[in-house]
């Protein structure tokens, strides 16, 4: 056999045939060639028997590649069929007499500088696949560098969804903190969220916006995960620079406008918009079809119904309210579904019954407490069962 032209190669005395590619230099960290976890590569015109012995002298390996008299890459041996075959029988004395080639199974071959979400887009069917794929490197001359599998691409891109998915937590979370309490002479806030996977579709929020005027919300982007997460974070966004003394029916219409004109009716949200006034103490409430919302006076729980469709499904939308003095003592909780329909094992909602029960029970109680008794409750609940949905509530009471 001629003398190979591939440049970075080892081949020590103990080997007959096979070679092994030597990576020249640091791997890109984007490039398709970091993920590059094989590196022998064997002449296409070697004998197989001569192929077999050499694989006994080195690490284990999952694939072989096959190159031409160039060291251009041609396909690859995958060892786990390669062994299924020989061990078929007078599978030696048949195969061991041939080249090769004649057991290689033909692979794309990249550029080893490509990054590496550009391979993925280009082989996504493939890596869908059940099976493991394997694919040839080339380096800029053309000659074999190496070799990855659909496997390694797999692993890095949950590696980067992994990391993607931190950062989002992290945006998300300054954005819509897990609690929050405001205090005043004559009112009380506090809101609580977990989100089922860690990013999600749940949004509260409230501040005052002029002296003694307030205004809170609690929203439920349709979905979970990234998605979602995308339209809560960019509702925070609209929250912090809206304007509310032009009425909290404009900023409706403005988060309506943009879940629709962005979505197109792929995403919607329900939620429940709070305006009030500490003076008067006068609340105009917008349900935009949530219906989660709960007034407890006395003790006993009153329900609220929406009169308005969500938001993203209308241009056309003007949003209606219900207007009320809210008492001394009352307290208002809107909320998710996510804690009223959590499952237990046995496939049992926790149910409204309940949700409500909690809040009359302990109506009085500070409401950090309350919120902590509510999780702790359902927790308990769906004991083994996962968290189905994400969990927000926003509680307002007035104090005597």
């Amino acid at each position: 056999m001629e003398p190979t032209p591939i440049e970075e190669i080892v081949q020590t005395e103990k080997l007959k045939v096979l070679k092994v590619a030597l990576p020249e230099g640091a791997a890109s960290a984007t490039s398709i060639f970091k993920l590059a976890t094989q590196f022998y590569f064997v002449f296409e015109d070697a004998l197989v028997k001569d192929f077999i012995e050499d694989l006994k002298r080195i690490p284990e390996q999952w694939a072989i590649g096959v190159v031409d008299k160039k060291g251009k890459g041609l396909g690859v041996i995958v060892l786990s069929q390669f062994q299924a075959r020989l061990s078929q029988p007078f599978a030696y004395d048949v195969l061991g007499k041939r080249e090769v080639h004649s057991t290689m199974v033909a692979a794309k071959t990249f550029p080893r500088d490509k990054h590496l979400l550009t391979v993925a887009d280009h082989i996504e069917s493939e890596v869908s696949r059940p099976s493991n794929s394997y694919y040839l490197l080339e380096n800029p001359t053309g000659k074999f560098a190496g070799i990855f599998s659909s496997k390694d691409l797999l692993i890095e891109m949950f590696r980067l969804h992994r990391q993607d998915l931190k950062l989002a937590v992290s945006i998300q979370a300054e954005a819509i903190p897990e609690c929050g309490h405001k205090n005043t002479q004559h009112l009380e806030f506090y809101g609580w969220n977990k989100m089922a996977k860690g990013v999600g579709g749940d949004y509260w929020a409230m501040k005052e916006y002029q002296e003694g005027r307030w205004v809170a919300l609690v929203c439920d982007v349709s979905g979970k995960g990234m998605a979602a997460g995308l339209i809560t974070t960019a509702l925070a966004g609209m929250f912090s620079l809206y304007d509310f003394t032009q009425g909290l029916e404009g900023f409706i219409t403005c988060v309506n406008n943009f879940v629709l004109q962005t979505f197109k009716m792929e995403k919607y949200l329900t939620g429940v918009f709070l305006d009030y006034s500490e003076n008067d103490r006068r609340l105009k409430i917008f349900d935009m079809g949530h219906g989660h919302l709960r007034l407890i006076r006395n003790k006993k729980s009153h329900a609220f119904s929406s009169a308005n469709p969500f938001l993203g499904f209308t241009s056309s939308l003007i949003p209606q309210p219900r207007a009320g003095i809210l008492h001394p003592g009352d307290l208002l909780c809107t909320y998710t579904d996510g804690f009223i329909e959590q499952q237990n094992i046995e496939k049992q909602e926790f149910g409204i019954d309940r949700f409500e029960k909690i809040l009359e029970h302990h109506a009085s109680d500070e409401l950090e407490s309350i919120a902590e008794r509510i999780h702790t409750t359902v927790k308990t609940f769906r004991g083994d069962q996962p968290r189905g949905d994400d969990l927000t509530l926003l509680l307002l009471r007035v104090k005597k």
